[in-house]
C-alpha cells in the first residue's frame, strides 16, 4: 500500500509538469449553456447559427469578428512602458511641483525625487532635479504630453516597451497545473493510512505551495509594472553661453598658464619619483652597494698582501743568491 501511495504521489508530479510543459498558453474551457427549447419543439438560434446568419446578411462578417477578437487580446496584453526625459526649464523647483500635480492628477503618484546644485552648493549654482514617477499605462502618452508642454527645451527623450504577454501567461499555466496537483495531493492525503505516508504526501504538498506562492508573485510583479509605467525626468535649468575673450594679452596669459602649470606638474612628478625610489634605494640598492664595497676591500687587502709577500720573497732570495755568489 504503501510503495502504490508513493507511486501515485510521483505519478502525479510528473503529469502535471508534463502538462504545464506542453501546453502552457491554454485557457480554460467552459461548456456551453444548453437553453430551453423554444414553445413548439423549436430549437433557439446558437452561436453558430447567429454568425451564419451575420454572415449571409454582410452586416458582421467572419473578418470582423476576428477583428474583434485581435483588439480584445490586444487589450489584455501586458506591455512594460518605460520613459526617460531630461527638460530644460526657467524654474527646476516649481516644474517639480507641477509634475508631482500631474501625476497625482492622472491617478499615478511620485516614487522619488531628489536636487542636486552644481558648483559650490550655494543659491548662485544651477539646479537639477530628478523625478521618478508612475502612471497608469493607458495615462502614458497623455502624461507625457504635458510634461513635455512644461519645457522650455526637450535635451534628451527615450521610450521602452517590453512586451511580457507570453511570460505571464507561461505563468498562469504554471499556476493551474500547481494548483490542480495541489488539490490532487489533498486527495491523495485523505486516504492515507499510515503517519509514514501522510508526511510524504505534506512534504511534496508544502513544495507544490512554495512554487504556487513563487508563480504568484512573479505575476503581481509583471502585472504591476505592466498596469503602471515609470516615467523618469531629469529638470535643469539651461545652461548660459559665456563669452570668450580672445587678443595678444589673453593669449599670451593662458600660454603663461599652461607653461606655469606644465612645470608643475613636472615637478610633482619629480617628486612622486623621488619619494616612490627612496624605499628601493634604501631597502635593496643601499645593503647590496655596502656588500660589494665591503667585498672589494677585502679582495683588495688580500691582492696588497700577496704582493707584499712575493716582493719580499725575491728579495730574500736576491739576498741569498749575492751571499752565494
Amino acid at each position: 500500500m504503501r510503495i502504490a501511495l508513493t507511486a501515485f504521489v510521483l505519478g502525479l508530479a510528473i503529469l502535471a509538469g508534463a502538462c504545464a510543459a506542453a501546453n502552457p498558453n491554454r485557457s480554460e474551457s467552459k461548456p456551453n449553456p444548453v437553453e430551453p427549447s423554444a414553445p413548439g419543439g423549436s430549437r433557439p438560434s446558437t452561436v453558430a447559427d447567429t454568425t451564419a446568419k451575420t454572415t449571409t446578411d454582410g452586416s458582421n462578417s467572419p473578418t470582423s469578428v476576428d477583428s474583434a477578437q485581435n483588439n480584445a487580446a490586444a487589450a489584455e496584453r501586458k506591455i512594460i512602458k518605460n520613459a526617460t526625459l531630461v527638460l530644460d526649464v526657467s524654474k527646476p523647483d516649481l516644474a517639480q511641483q507641477k509634475i508631482t500635480a500631474l501625476a497625482e492628477a492622472k491617478g499615478g503618484f511620485v516614487v522619488s525625487t531628489s536636487a542636486v546644485r552644481s558648483g559650490d552648493g550655494t543659491d548662485g549654482g544651477a539646479l537639477t532635479i530628478t523625478v521618478v514617477a508612475r502612471v497608469p499605462s493607458n495615462q502614458f502618452e497623455a502624461t507625457l504630453t504635458e510634461i513635455r508642454a512644461t519645457a522650455l527645451h526637450i535635451r534628451e527623450e527615450k521610450q521602452t516597451g517590453q512586451d511580457v504577454t507570453a511570460e505571464y501567461q507561461d505563468l498562469d499555466a504554471r499556476l493551474r497545473a500547481q494548483q490542480a496537483l495541489e488539490a490532487q495531493l489533498l486527495e491523495v492525503m485523505k486516504q492515507a493510512k499510515t503517519v509514514e505516508d501522510l508526511l510524504k504526501v505534506q512534504s511534496k504538498l508544502a513544495d507544490v505551495r512554495g512554487e504556487i506562492e513563487l508563480i504568484q508573485g512573479k505575476m503581481r510583479l509583471l502585472a504591476n509594472q505592466a498596469s503602471l509605467s515609470t516615467i523618469t525626468v531629469t529638470l535643469a535649468e539651461p545652461t548660459p553661453l559665456l563669452g570668450t575673450t580672445t587678443g595678444f594679452w589673453a593669449s599670451l596669459k593662458s600660454a603663461f598658464g599652461d607653461g606655469l602649470s606644465v612645470a608643475t606638474a613636472i615637478l610633482l612628478f619629480l617628486i612622486r619619483v623621488a619619494v616612490a625610489l627612496a624605499p628601493i634605494v634604501v631597502l635593496i640598492f643601499l645593503p647590496i652597494g655596502l656588500l660589494w664595497w665591503y667585498l672589494v676591500r677585502r679582495w683588495r687587502r688580500a691582492w696588497t698582501a700577496r704582493k707584499l709577500a712575493k716582493q719580499e720573497m725575491e728579495r730574500v732570495v736576491a739576498t741569498e743568491t749575492d751571499r752565494g755568489a
